[in-house]
């Protein structure tokens, strides 16, 4: 007898039947995105009748913003052309904008002018520079009304001349924006303003998952309007992946520009700090003032908007004191297409680098510890990576085997970075103070490409711009000699250097790290 076996499934007819069902959900999220306007009710003009004494007379615009950021709103002002000059109109002569912040307008210079914001219908008391790019000139804070408002405002220019002038029509067009604030700043894509950055922002952004192409995001550092692209790489820390490009003016260091609001800096870095900052050298290649053997001078170069046309050749022509990159092998001017991670940027002695800070930095020798300068050129928010010694003794003399256990100086280093795509050191038991390498051979497009994109754009000192290696600084000063040298990172070749030495009064890169 042969019997078959069905296993069916029960089928619940009328009042047993037991219902079978399954369901699904979703979160809908419905983002409202902050709106505003501005408006100006009409073009300012001053008229200004010396008459053989100093005329001061101010001329105001109604300034009206509209908005639904209950976050709120920054409005920033720039005058157009580079420069601060109301200039007439045949070019026969300049009033020059003051220099002092909250400054009377009885108090101006002769042939200056200046600007001041106050509330609608308030009177305007002290004005303030002329500010050549994008510049914050009010924040306003949270508000708790849920609809759409409207802040007036009034927008003074001031002016004081006398007859030393030439009779004319002056004029500068200048630029006001507003820019709403995110509803809230949660990752780095959430960013607009390199000053924005905080902590956790950088720590709730993800790695990702190919760390050749991590989370990235190009932000405005809000000093001079430029541009820096910024990752998120493996190490858990926000870096700019190109060379920081900030200009150190006569008129940023007069106007105290330099500043807790907008650098790396607990107070006003100027002509009355301890080691007050040099104007930044421009165009051609020139060591007027400079002297290697001050290793507390403040100098930095901006030798223009060049690339480095590939990033993994290493060689390219060095230039001589008086000498540009024009025609130089393997360096092209910057036309705005190219790879802009592979900008020159700006070099700085270390004592620029850090603010003036560094000069009073020593290293402890004898027992190889580190010291770090305080401050830094990078923008508010960010900092100047630090050092790791391949060695450190601890508190009983012993040598610490590990970086692990020198936690801080573990989590911003360059060493520390690398260590997080697989590079292998070769340490020197003997040599305590030696940095050791990274050999790149097997992970040889991490080198100089994505994601660090470090470019080879040399040194500036012995008078010339090197071409060897891309170096950039630390906060660090060096124990092998440790008042007139600091750590940085070193590109070379064929091999990554997380820690070089480098005189103070040489010139290098500046990358900066997230604090």
């Amino acid at each position: 007898t042969l019997l078959v076996a069905l296993l069916l499934p029960v089928v619940g007819m009328g009042a047993n039947a037991e219902e079978i069902s399954t369901s699904a959900s979703t979160n809908l999220r419905a983002v409202v995105q902050p709106t505003v306007s501005i408006a100006l009710d009409k073009n300012a003009s001053i008229e200004l009748q010396p008459d053989g004494k100093s005329d001061t007379k101010s001329s105001s615009v109604k300034l009206a913003v509209s908005t639904n950021a209950m976050e709120g709103y920054k409005v920033l002002l720039s005058a157009e052309g580079g420069n601060s000059n109301l200039t007439e109109v045949n070019q026969r002569g300049v009033i020059q904008s003051i220099a002092e912040h909250d400054l009377a307008l009885s108090a101006f210079a002769d042939n200056t002018w200046g600007y001041s914001l106050v509330n609608s219908n308030e009177a305007a008391t002290n004005y303030h520079p002329i500010p050549t790019t994008a510049t914050i000139i009010k924040t306003t804070p949270t508000i708790d009304i849920p609809t759409e408002t409207v802040d007036r405002y009034d927008l003074y220019f001031g002016a004081k001349v006398n007859n030393a002038i030439p009779a004319g029509i002056y004029t500068k067009q200048m630029t006001v924006s507003v820019v709403a604030n995110p509803l809230e700043l949660r990752t780095l894509t959430d960013l607009t303003y390199m000053q924005d950055m905080k902590p956790e922002i950088c720590a709730n952004t993800a790695v990702g998952a190919d760390l050749k192409n991590p989370i990235t995001k190009q932000l405005v550092d809000t000093r001079d309007g430029k541009k820096y692209w910024v990752s998120k790489l493996a190490d858990g820390n926000c870096w700019m992946v190109q060379n920081l490009a900030y200009d150190i003016t006569e008129e940023r260091i007069n106007s105290g520009a330099i500043n807790p609001t907008n650098t790396d800096v607990s107070e006003v870095w100027d002509k009355n700090s301890a080691y007050p900052p040099e104007v930044t050298k421009t165009g051609a290649l020139n060591f007027d003032g400079v002297d290697k053997n001050v290793y507390t001078q403040t100098y930095s170069w901006n030798l223009g908007e060049y690339v480095i046309v590939d990033p993994t050749v290493h060689s390219w022509d060095s230039i001589k004191a008086g000498g540009t990159l024009d025609g130089v092998k393997n360096v092209a001017k910057y036309n705005g297409s190219q790879d802009q991670h592979n900008l020159f940027g700006n070099y700085y002695q270390w004592n620029a680098a850090t603010a003036g800070s560094g000069a009073a930095v020593t290293a402890d020798e004898d027992n190889l510890k580190v010291d770090n300068a305080m401050h830094s050129i990078c923008p508010k928010g960010w900092q100047l990576p630090l050092a790791e010694p391949a060695r450190i003794k601890d508190a009983t003399g012993a040598i610490l085997p590990s970086r692990d256990q020198v936690p801080t100086l573990k989590n911003k280093s360059y060493a520390y970075l690398f260590s997080k795509y697989g590079f292998t050191y070769e340490r020197d038991e003997s040599d305590w103070t030696g940095p050791g390498s990274v050999n790149p051979s097997s992970q040889g497009y991490y080198s100089f490409s994505a994601p660090f994109h470090f470019v080879k754009t040399g040194d500036v000192g012995n008078e010339s711009l090197s071409s060897m290696n891309g170096w950039s600084w630390t906060l660090s000063s060096s124990t092998t000699s440790h008042y007139n040298q600091a750590y940085r990172f070193s590109a070379g070749s064929d091999r990554i250097y997380p820690l070089s030495t480098g005189s103070r009064t040489t010139a290098s890169s500046v990358r900066c790290v997230a604090r």
